[in-house]
C-alpha cells in the first residue's frame, strides 16, 4: 500500500540520533527499563507520543514571531487564537485556555466530579482517568470495539450505547460526565461515528448528565467520517462542518492543542451554553484562572497561541489529513505483511500492535506490550509506549504497543525502518521476556515514573 506523497519539503532539517545497540542497552539499563526515562536526544525514531511532538509549518513559524506575551488582554488570544477555536468549533460562546488538555481534565475534575461518582466514557486515557479518579470518582468504559454495528467495522472507537444505558440505569444519580473521546485513543486510536455522538448526546441530555467530548484529535475523526461518507443534514459534510457539529452535541467540550492543534503546547475548554452546565461557566474560569494561569493565556506563551491558532486553520486540509491518515495505514499495511496482530482497521494517529497475542507465552502481569516496546527500542533505537497493564492495571483492556507518529516529520523511508527493525523483533519475539515492577507499582499513572527490571 502506497501512502500519498508527503505533501511538504524540508526548509530546517536536524540529524538523527543514531546510538548502537550497546549503547541502547546501556540507557534503558540506566532507565530502570522505563522508555519515559530515555534522553530523546539518544532515541533514532521517537514515536513514543504524537502530543507536541510534531513539525510546524513555516506559516505558524512566521506566525509565531507576533507571539504577545501580556499577562492580560493578550491579542495572540484575543485576536488570534479565540476566534480559531471559535471558528474551528462553531461554538461563539465561553472558551477557557489551558497549557493542555491534562489541565483541562484537572479543571472540570474538581468541578463536577466528588468521590464515589460515577463517569462513563467510550475509553478515558491514562491522564483522563487519572484526574477523574484523584477526586474519588468511578471511571468506566463503554467501549464498542467488536460489537460495533458500523458497516466494515469502520468505527470501532465508538460508546456502546447498550452498555452505556445499561450503566446509567445501575447508577443512575450518580453518573455525573459521559465524555466521548474521538478518535478513541486507548481503544486504538479507532474514530467515532456521527449517529454514535448524536446517540450519545440524546442519551445524556435524557437523563440530564453533561456531555463531554474529548476532541484532541477531532480532525482526524472528521476525516474518517468524511471518508466514509457519511452524511450531515442530508449533504455531503466537508471536515470543518463534521467537527462542528461534534461540537454543537456536545454541552462542553476540552482539546488538547497538542494533536490536532498542530502546536507544541496549549488546550482550552468550550462551553456550549447549554442550560445543564450554563451554570457553571463562572466555576470552569476562575477554577482554569487558580491552576492554569490568566483568562487571556491559561498557561500558554503568546507565541504558543499563535502556532495554535495557525494551526486549527491548517489542519482541516484535506490534503493534510490524506497524508495524517494515509502515513499511519501504510506502516499499519507493512506491519500487517510481517504477521503482526494489529488493531483493525488502521487508525488515525498510530498502529496499535496486540502484544498479548504477538507475545503469548508473556502473561498480562509481566507486560508484554511493555516487553515489546524495549524490544523495539533495543533493536533500532524505536521509542513506543505501551498501552496495557503498565499503564491502566487492574483498568487494563489490552495488551497494546503504541507507535504514534508525530505530524509532519517522518518520511516514508522512516516508515520502512520501523518496519525492517520490526521484521527483526517477529523472527525472535519467542526470546522476549516479561518485566516486573521494582519501584512505584502504586504511583499515579506509574507507567511514567515506575523502575522496572527484566524477568
Amino acid at each position: 500500500m502506497k501512502y500519498p506523497l508527503e505533501p511538504f519539503k524540508y526548509i530546517v532539517t536536524e540529524m538523527l540520533p543514531l546510538p548502537t545497540e550497546a549503547e541502547r542497552k546501556k540507557l534503558l539499563e540506566d532507565a530502570s527499563y522505563n522508555l519515559f526515562e530515555v534522553p530523546a536526544d539518544r532515541v533514532t525514531l521517537d514515536l513514543l507520543t504524537d502530543s507536541g511532538t510534531g513539525a510546524i509549518t513555516r506559516e505558524q513559524q512566521a506566525c509565531s514571531a507576533r507571539g504577545d506575551e501580556s499577562y492580560a488582554g493578550s491579542p495572540s488570544w484575543l485576536r488570534r487564537l479565540k476566534p480559531s477555536i471559535q471558528t474551528f468549533t462553531g461554538l461563539y460562546g465561553d472558551v477557557v485556555p489551558v497549557h493542555q488538555g491534562r489541565g483541562a481534565e484537572n479543571v472540570l475534575a474538581d468541578i463536577y466530579l466528588n468521590r464515589d461518582d460515577v463517569v462513563l466514557s467510550n475509553t478515558l486515557f491514562d491522564t483522563t482517568r487519572g484526574n477523574f479518579e484523584q477526586r474519588g470518582a468511578l471511571c468506566m468504559d463503554c467501549p464498542a470495539d467488536e460489537y460495533s454495528s458500523e458497516p466494515d467495522g469502520a468505527f470501532k472507537g465508538n460508546m456502546n450505547i447498550r452498555l452505556l444505558e445499561d450503566k446509567i440505569k445501575f447508577y443512575k444519580d450518580r453518573v455525573k460526565l459521559i465524555v466521548l473521546v474521538a478518535t478513541n485513543n486507548s481503544g486504538g486510536g479507532q474514530p467515532v461515528s456521527t449517529q454514535n455522538i448524536e446517540a450519545v448526546s440524546f442519551i445524556a441530555g435524557e437523563h440530564n448528565i453533561p456531555f463531554l467530548l474529548d476532541a484532541c484529535r477531532i480532525a482526524e475523526n472528521a476525516f474518517f467520517i468524511h471518508r466514509h461518507s457519511v452524511r450531515v443534514h442530508d449533504d455531503w459534510a466537508s471536515v470543518p462542518e463534521i467537527i462542528q457539529a461534534a461540537f454543537r452535541h456536545a454541552d462542553l467540550a476540552f482539546m488538547s492543542l497538542k494533536k490536532d492543534g498542530l502546536a507544541h503546547m496549549g488546550g482550552f475548554i468550550v462551553v456550549n451554553r447549554k442550560q445543564l452546565v450554563a451554570s457553571r461557566t463562572r466555576a470552569i474560569q476562575v477554577g482554569a484562572i487558580l491552576k492554569e494561569g490568566f483568562k487571556t493565556y491559561g498557561g500558554m506563551s503568546g507565541k504558543d497561541m499563535e502556532i495554535a491558532a495557525q494551526g486549527l486553520r491548517e489542519v482541516v486540509n484535506p490534503v493534510y489529513l490524506r497524508h495524517r491518515v494515509g502515513q499511519v495505514e501504510y506502516l499499519h499495511a507493512k506491519l500487517k505483511a510481517l504477521g503482526y496482530p494489529l488493531v483493525e482497521p488502521a487508525g488515525g494517529h498510530g498502529v496499535f500492535i496486540d502484544a498479548k497475542a504477538l507475545l503469548p507465552h508473556i502473561p498480562p502481569e509481566q507486560f508484554p506490550g511493555h516487553a515489546l516496546a524495549v524490544a523495539f527500542y533495543e533493536k533500532g533505537g524505536i521509542r513506543g509506549v505501551e498501552v496495557g497493564s503498565l499503564m491502566f492495571g487492574e483498568n487494563a483492556r489490552r495488551e497494546f504497543l503504541r507507535l504514534a507518529i508525530p505530524r509532519l516529520m517522518y518520511t516514508e523511508n522512516h516508515m520502512g525502518y520501523v518496519a525492517a527493525v520490526a521484521a527483526e523483533i517477529f523472527n525472535d519475539r519467542h526470546a522476549l521476556r516479561g518485566f516486573q515492577i521494582i519501584e512505584g507499582a502504586d504511583d499515579p499513572a506509574r507507567h511514567f515514573s515506575c523502575k522496572l527490571k527484566p524477568l
